[in-house]
């Protein structure tokens, strides 16, 4: 019975050991991830002092005039056709980019509808503590389509054969420019 309390005293020292161990991991996890907060902090303080000054130009810029098509001044980085992935939680800039893709005839989308977000909205501490949520914009698409409230809607829900893809992209560059400019021997093969 002795050798038999010694061999559990043995594994308790162990586990109390291993515990031990893992409670200074911990600890040292725990502080490193306080270091990352508080430059996280820094950062995004910095950020809103940045955004702050933004604010004012987009709350004044609500006049028509001031509208503006940005335009790319640079090649593609990629000119091979694209499958974009959307589903309904695609939403707000990342909607923008897949419509810029596709209405741009870059992309063909497959999957869900989107979440359909496209109000830019920010955010104003008042000085009691609480905020009030402005909306200051919208995202539209390149071609002028008002996505909040409705979304886009994929080209496919299940991915397409590479054919199709060609065949539809080369379609909407047709229509896009009235004649096709594009052949699919223009797209890479698979």
């Amino acid at each position: 019975m002795p050798a038999e309390k010694e061999e559990m005293l043995n594994a308790a020292v162990k586990c109390v050991d291993a515990l031990e161990q893992e409670l200074m991991a911990t600890k040292q996890a725990l502080e490193d991830a306080l270091v990352r907060e508080k430059e996280l902090e820094a950062y995004v303080d910095k950020k809103k002092k940045k955004k702050n000054k933004l604010k004012k130009l987009l709350l004044t810029a609500k006049d028509p005039k001031y509208h503006n098509t940005i335009v790319a001044e640079t090649v593609p980085l990629v000119t091979a056709p694209l499958i974009v992935l959307v589903n309904n939680k695609t939403a707000s800039s990342s909607e923008i980019v897949a419509t810029a893709l596709h209405d741009n005839c870059r992309a063909v989308l497959v999957g869900e509808k989107t979440f359909s977000k496209g109000l830019i909205q920010s955010v104003f501490e008042l000085n009691d503590g609480s905020g009030v949520v402005v909306t200051v914009g919208k995202y539209v698409t390149p071609n002028h389509m008002d996505i909040n409230g409705n979304g886009i809607e994929p080209d496919y829900q299940r991915i397409p054969d590479w054919d199709e893809v060609a065949k539809h992209l080369l379609q909407c560059h047709t229509r896009r420019n009235g004649s096709s400019q594009v052949s699919t021997a223009s797209f890479p093969v698979r």
